[in-house]
């Protein structure tokens, strides 16, 4: 089982700095939510806006994981993606 460590986007900057937090080996996920919307338009927002870029320096791979839910069939759609850096 891997390591995991939940950052809020307020603590993201102190933790990633820190020489107290070791990196190798963690796995960095970027998600964005849609509802009503094609499960691709959130991966494309990620892609387009350069998500990932902000979190490059904390490990090699991100998985992008764009979530979107419909309201009128109460369904959801999640697409999970590589991103090699």
């Amino acid at each position: 089982m891997g390591t995991y460590i939940n950052i809020g986007s307020a603590g993201f900057q102190r933790a990633r700095n820190s020489e107290y937090v070791d990196k190798s080996g963690l796995i960095a996920m970027v998600i964005e939510l849609k509802y009503d919307k094609a499960v691709g338009t959130a991966i494309s927002q990620i892609k387009e806006k350069h998500y990932p870029e902000k979190v490059a320096d904390y490990t090699g791979d991100i998985l992008l994981c764009g979530i979107s839910y419909d309201r009128e069939a109460k369904t959801h759609s999640c697409r999970i993606e590589r991103w090699t850096v």
